[in-house]
């Protein structure tokens, strides 16, 4: 499974907590609108929402469950990969060496 970034997580939480705020606005001004149910369905929706996109996003966050590019600028030889041509490629230079 892919990971997310750290930089994609982040915005993430930076958006939830923009959506939240909106259900707060629409909380503060519940008892005012003309279609209260409309209202309410929308505050919900915007609290699970924003709620549940703040959870995931801060809990991988906080673990460090992402995606760190750090890792990729590693040397092959620091995990373990060694840089050895395959033996097709091996034979291929050595018989190019005999037509010499």
């Amino acid at each position: 499974m892919k990971k997310d970034h750290k930089v994609t997580l982040s915005l993430r939480v930076l958006v939830s907590v923009y959506i939240l705020y909106l259900a707060y606005g629409l909380i503060k001004d519940y008892g005012t609108a003309t279609n209260q149910m409309v209202s309410l369905a929308a505050i919900i929706v915007f609290i699970a929402g924003g709620g549940l996109i703040l959870a995931t996003s801060g809990y991988k966050l906080i673990t460090k469950d992402y995606d760190d590019d750090r890792a990729d600028a590693e040397e092959p030889e620091s995990k373990g990969l060694t840089t050895q041509q395959p033996a097709e490629d091996v034979k291929e230079h050595s018989q190019d060496k005999e037509e010499y």
